[in-house]
């Protein structure tokens, strides 16, 4: 058997090789054909090497190298700062990583690696998770769904962690992220987000905990199955004077905030009221429409990334008394802030 190592009291070390007894054939053969042809009576298999040799032995450099290598590899200290909470790597956890190859060279047991990697996944993504939300109306309620939330690029860590272990330097960090979100304490959301009531047909924007805008909207039509999805979303990207495309429409908004694929805040200048029952037979494709001046507001302060958290609360549906079709009249009376009027007449089921 070939010198190799072993893992024993947190260290690697050299495991001696085993000289044994199986013959080399050829050897043999070759050995014997040369003492009948001697006349020689006895051979000596030890001396005449006829048995299998070892192709590694303990004195071998490269193999002491390779001991040397895991050893300093596994002594480095790789520490996960998430939020508050710190979580270093077991020493043998990464002892575990490492193997040589046929040439003796160390390397990486991806699987065990990306094994351990999934694991931390589970325990720390929030990714689509339910969300936590003490509402604006008192009430502390759970949000399903969506798709917001913190999610490790399982791929991009297994790659970091091997690169710090080969830098032998000890390191404190926080996970490779492909999704990243707010917080990293209770609330993944933090205390910045866009919180919508599609019961109440309300929503609240805060701003570093203080609420900067409050408005009804007209979410999608429930009649036509357009309802709104609950769930915790990121905010995709904003856009001024944005074309909104569909089936049977095709509408200019001023301030167009997509954050559920083709789902978004936006302004809707041919509306002419806001909240109450609108949605339920006069609703939009699924958007949520907002009046000109409060969706400006909103735009102006809105980030990519930012947390949209929308929900059914059921008890605190407006008693505003509201027009069926939410659209607005032929004569209107623009608000302050008003939006040009749009280029077009609105579609029958506006976005």
């Amino acid at each position: 058997t070939n010198a190799t190592y072993a893992y024993e009291d947190q260290k690697f070390v050299v495991v001696d090789e085993v000289y044994g007894n199986q013959i080399d054939q050829a050897v043999l053969a070759d050995t014997l054909g040369k003492a009948i042809t001697a006349l020689e009576p006895e051979v000596d298999l030890s001396k005449d090497n006829c048995y299998v040799q070892p192709t590694v032995t303990a004195d071998s450099e490269e193999l002491k190298s390779a001991v040397d290598t895991m050893n300093d590899y596994a002594d480095v200290k790789i520490t996960y700062e998430v939020g508050a909470e710190k979580e270093e790597i077991p020493k043998d956890t990464i002892a575990s990583w490492l193997m040589t190859g046929d040439d003796l060279q160390v390397i990486f047991n991806q699987d065990l690696m990306s094994s351990f990697v999934s694991d931390m996944a589970k325990k720390y993504n929030t990714y689509g998770q339910a969300k936590t939300l003490a509402t604006s109306y008192g009430k502390t309620i759970t949000v399903p769904g969506g798709n917001y939330g913190w999610r490790i690029d399982q791929a991009g860590e297994v790659a970091q962690l091997m690169t710090d272990i080969q830098a032998k330097q000890d390191v404190n960090r926080d996970f490779v992220y492909s999704v990243r979100a707010n917080s990293r304490d209770a609330n993944d959301y933090g205390n910045s987000y866009v919180e919508i009531n599609l019961t109440a047909q309300h929503l609240f924007f805060y701003k570093d905990g203080k609420l900067l805008v409050e408005s009804d909207f007209v979410s999608g039509n429930a009649a036509r199955g357009w309802s709104t999805p609950s769930g915790a979303y990121p905010l995709t990207y904003k856009e001024r004077n944005a074309t909104l495309n569909g089936e049977g429409y095709s509408t200019p908004v001023s301030y167009w905030m997509p954050f559920n694929g083709g789902i978004g805040l936006h302004d809707a200048s041919w509306r002419s009221s806001f909240g109450g029952s609108i949605y339920k037979s006069g609703g939009s494709h699924g958007c949520v429409n907002m009046p000109y001046d409060k969706a400006k507001e909103l735009f102006e302060n809105v980030y990519t990334g930012m947390p949209v958290i929308c929900y059914d609360l059921p008890g605190t549906e407006s008693k505003k008394s509201s027009q069926s079709s939410g659209r607005a009249p032929q004569e209107t009376t623009a608000p302050a802030q008003t939006a040009p009027a749009p280029t077009q007449a609105p579609p029958a089921n506006p976005p």
